[in-house]
């Protein structure tokens, strides 16, 4: 829950930048949008996993959170026309977060600290080489987790331990939030890079410009005196 909370508070923090809100808006949310959108995954955390039965568990905020996060940035990347390589990249991150979560150790706390950062790092990565857009790779890396816990409590329940169903643990929740950080910022730095590059190629064709003008000029001058 810990960490989950410090990295809500680093999202929340970016909005008083202007990096962090051009981020944000790039998946359809405003400031506000998103103020209202970390407040809620930061209530979702502190609710208690709901029970049914004793042997199914599930987190509001580390999987009925994200699945609402999902459907509504499938409606941006819809209208983005990047639904194909959204669901593509998050068919890679279901396939990573699964094999993770079945690799990994996840006695401890370290361990599912540990656990959590490498499932953001790896699934956010490929998310954005997939698609190549803030909204669908955010997408990608929030159902993509989610979605890979599922078959994991799955194959846990019925092939392996055989203990509590539970959906959305702390690493679940933490994954997501570092997958999406992660992914944000490898979409804004991609941006950025994007556009110094195109500003000093634009920068050198200008001079190459002035540079010809002023070879155009003197060799003018030096024709102008050979003839008279």
């Amino acid at each position: 829950m810990v960490m989950g909370l410090i990295i809500l508070a680093i999202f929340a923090m970016t909005l008083f930048f202007e990096f962090g809100r051009k981020a944000f808006e790039r998946i359809g949310l405003p400031a506000w949008g998103a103020f209202i959108v970390l407040l809620a995954f930061a209530i979702g955390i502190i609710v208690p996993v709901i029970p049914f039965g004793g042997a199914f568990n599930m987190n509001v905020g580390g999987f009925i959170m994200p699945m609402l996060a999902m459907f509504a940035l499938l409606y941006v990347i819809i209208r983005a026309k990047n639904v194909w390589r959204g669901f593509a990249a998050m068919l890679a991150v279901i396939a990573i977060s699964t094999a993770l979560l079945l690799i990994m150790p996840l006695d401890g706390m370290g361990w599912q600290v540990l656990t959590a950062f490498v499932i953001g790092v790896i699934s956010s990565s490929i998310a954005y080489l997939v698609t190549m857009n803030s909204a669908a790779s955010v997408f990608a890396v929030t159902g993509g987790v989610a979605f890979g816990d599922l078959i994991y409590c799955l194959i846990d329940r019925f092939a392996m331990n055989g203990g509590v169903f539970t959906l959305g643990t702390a690493v679940v929740y933490n994954s997501i939030f570092v997958a999406a950080f992660i992914a944000l910022a490898i979409a804004e730095a991609a941006i950025y890079m994007s556009k110094s590059g195109r500003g000093r190629l634009n920068k050198r064709a200008s001079d190459f410009e002035t540079a010809n003008d002023d070879v155009f000029d003197d060799d003018s001058d030096g024709f102008d005196d050979e003839l008279f």
